[in-house]
């Protein structure tokens, strides 16, 4: 079962060197869903439509660790730190 929005376009994977003209103009507009026997397999979208889906996931992972830091979350440092103290503790 597909979860791409209705209005994304879909070509087979075995049209894309006859089509890739259509395929590229489709995506200048918004991603394009390709299909590899008859699933889902690849998207193509343009430069921009990537730089935002980066920019979103890059929010989504600041918010995430902004949490993770919020309720407690230790970092690498500290873990270090407390990983050392605990292995000096069983080698006394």
């Amino acid at each position: 079962m597909s979860n791409r929005p209705t209005s994304m376009k879909t070509f087979a994977a075995s049209d894309f060197k006859s089509r890739l003209g259509d395929m590229l103009m489709s995506a200048a507009r918004e991603p394009v869903q390709i299909t590899k026997r008859g699933k889902d397999a690849y998207v193509l979208m343009s430069e921009e439509q990537f730089r935002r889906f980066e920019a979103m996931e890059d929010a989504l992972w600041a918010a995430r660790a902004d949490e993770a830091m919020k309720s407690g979350f230790v970092g690498t440092s500290d873990a270090e730190a407390l990983l050392r103290e605990l292995a000096d503790r069983k080698s006394v």
